[in-house]
């Protein structure tokens, strides 16, 4: 589970990176992040006092979401099939050893500055007052042990040291925004925001900007700068929570020295499910690393580093929507239960073997669906590569233009088909993570998708043309968005200007169709979706489209 405090997540197309910057995704939400790891510390704790199977036992009561039908199960459910499948591990004896200069160091890498013992007013406990800022040498040390652990760990070793330096959330935006503006435009960032829109996912009138900034400005935790090969953390932060952002960080430097992230991230381009897939290897290797450091070296996180951490970030999740915080929880979390062969949480913390992460990132999944899946990857008996679904542009009508193109994957049409009301926001209590869906019955059985938005002005319109294994499956997906109240809000576009419609941002007609397919093909849904200013006909912007035979698409 991730633990590690950083930035909200933004996944592109549809989610602009914050920053713009494919390692800013690689970092996450305190709050998520101070979820997790009262998480990861109430089961460690469990499992030092109580075995290594405590936690799994069925009197614990401890529940969570299996990722095949979204039903919560016992922990006890999975835990002979999880064993059966195991592999030999990298690293796990080797978890709480460091090397002879990490042993050296750790004494002088802590801040020998003094601290006394405070009662908290808001939490009315004692914890210990906030340990000193750490100085740049102290920094190091720290950095120069923790590298070490992660190459134990990993059983391979860093091409070069990793940099590492202290910064403010001042320096950190300047730095976000740099690389915004290096790797986003304007018109594109305009056109991610509308599909999020038009889709239901964020309400019309939320200026995206400002709320990522707000979240910026007061989650941020530490970050990799890929340019400079640059690990920052920020100054408010040390202690145990600093140890743990560190064993993740350094994972993504060490994998990008071997893989190459950030040329992968550029190479899937413009498709939000392949780029949220690799993402999952990525950030699920650095998660369940840290946890196997983690697990190595309980004594150096404190209930104070958390209870500090938490007080200086707050839980600022707990309204956001889920658009802005599902799938960064499902790449940590999923992403390292795929690792592990499991389709739901890592329960065990069982070590990932590192000839599957170097699979994955040598031949990385294709579709969230193998995410949350995992036998569809990597089972040869039940591989399923997504459908490669076209739709042709090449004859719009005058005054029409592409604004993007994208494939959403199963993960977020699972959100497209949660009810308005069920989609809340992430609670910062530690044991809300188990119950978190990532897919219903209405996205499984999803085969691929693709969708094209088109601009007129302010006047938008939006075609989605899914493909699915079987009919039922297609038809669960279209009942889903058929029922009242619809999970797309609309507008009556003859209110024109009125205070509820926004031009570009408010669907003002969906329509679901299920068109006949021939026999052997795969059965499709289309939706389009209109945001009008003022009424016309949509059938004139209707798009042909076409879906490849599975063996067809199943060979790219």
């Amino acid at each position: 589970m991730a633990i590690e405090s950083h930035i909200p997540f933004m996944t592109k197309p549809l989610h602009r990176r914050a920053g713009g910057s494919a390692w800013l995704f690689a970092t996450g939400s305190v709050a998520v992040h101070l979820v997790l790891l009262g998480f990861i510390v109430s089961v460690g704790a469990c499992r030092s006092e109580q075995g290594e199977n405590a936690a799994s036992h069925p009197s614990s009561g401890i529940f969570y979401d299996d990722g095949e039908d979204g039903d919560l199960t016992t922990s006890q459910d999975h835990s002979d099939s999880a064993q059966a499948g195991a592999q030999p591990s990298v690293g796990a004896a080797s978890a709480s050893k460091t090397s002879p200069h990490a042993a050296a160091t750790q004494e002088s890498a802590e801040p020998t500055s003094a601290t006394g013992v405070a009662r908290s007013e808001e939490h009315g406990v004692q914890s210990k007052e906030a340990p000193a800022q750490w100085s740049q040498s102290e920094l190091e040390a720290v950095a120069a042990q923790i590298q070490h652990d992660v190459e134990d760990l990993r059983g391979a070793k860093f091409d070069a040291p990793i940099p590492v330096k202290l910064t403010d959330k001042k320096g950190f935006v300047e730095y976000a925004l740099a690389r915004e503006k290096e790797t986003d435009t304007p018109e594109k960032m305009s056109r991610d925001e509308s599909v999020a829109k038009l889709l239901g996912f964020l309400a019309p009138d939320m200026d995206l900007e400002k709320t990522m900034l707000d979240l910026l400005e007061s989650q941020v935790g530490g970050f990799y700068d890929p340019t400079t090969k640059t690990f920052y953390l920020m100054d408010s932060f040390t202690g145990g929570v600093a140890k743990i952002i560190m064993a993740h960080e350094l994972t993504h430097a060490l994998d990008d020295q071997h893989y190459d992230i950030d040329g992968t991230l550029k190479k899937l381009g413009e498709d939000t499910d392949a780029t949220l897939a690799f993402q999952a290897v990525v950030e699920g290797s650095g998660t369940n690393l840290m946890n196997q450091w983690f697990k190595g070296h309980m004594s150096e996180v404190s209930a104070e580093d958390l209870q500090r951490a938490q007080e200086t970030t707050g839980n600022s999740l707990e309204d956001a929507p889920p658009y802005l915080w599902l799938p960064l929880l499902a790449v940590y979390l999923r992403g390292e239960g795929f690792l592990v062969h499991t389709g739901g949480l890592n329960l065990m913390m069982k070590a990932a073997d590192v000839k599957d992460v170097d699979r994955a990132f040598q031949s990385p999944p294709r579709s969230s669906e193998q995410i949350l899946h995992p036998d569809k990857y990597w089972k040869d008996s039940k591989r399923d590569d997504p459908l490669h679904v076209t739709i042709d542009t090449s004859r719009l009508p005058s005054g029409w233009k592409v604004a993007g193109q994208d494939t959403l994957g199963e993960l977020y049409l699972g959100l497209l088909t949660t009810p308005q009301a069920d989609r809340k926001g992430l609670s910062a209590n530690p044991l809300a993570v188990w119950s978190v869906k990532y897919t219903n019955k209405a996205s499984e059985g999803w085969g691929g998708d693709r969708l094209v938005l088109l601009s007129n002005g302010d006047d938008r319109f939006l075609e989605l043309v899914t493909a699915w294994d079987t009919q039922k499956d297609a038809d669960e997906f279209a009942d889903a968005l058929d029922k009242k109240p619809g999970v797309i809000p609309l507008v009556d576009a003859k209110q024109g200007s009125g205070s509820a419609f926004h031009a570009g941002a408010t669907a003002t007609d969906v329509e679901v169709v299920q068109p006949a397919t021939a026999e052997g093909t795969p059965p499709v849904v289309v939706v389009r979706i209109t945001s009008f200013s003022k009424p016309m006909d949509a059938s004139k912007l209707e798009l042909p489209w076409h879906v490849e035979p599975k063996l067809a698409a199943q060979s790219k």
